[in-house]
């Protein structure tokens, strides 16, 4: 699953890690997953992805860009 990492947050070290959860895949077993993995998991915040979100990841731009995601 790609993830992203976040830059460190300038007074608490920490990191944020933004991944989308595949269709299927339950949350707390990607979070213990990480946590096997070293990664110590402090907090938790979800979205559920948006009609526009949809529509930017198939289009690849939004209606009012002129160029398509990726700079092409």
């Amino acid at each position: 699953m790609p993830v992203v990492w976040g830059a460190p947050h300038p007074e608490r070290g920490t990191r944020t890690l933004k991944f989308r959860l595949p269709e299927g895949r339950v949350l707390g077993e990607t979070l213990r997953a990480l946590e096997e993995r070293g990664i110590s998991v402090q907090g938790v915040a979800t979205r559920e992805t948006s009609l526009e979100d949809a529509f930017i990841h198939i289009v690849g731009r939004t209606l009012d860009d002129d160029t398509p995601a990726g700079g092409a």
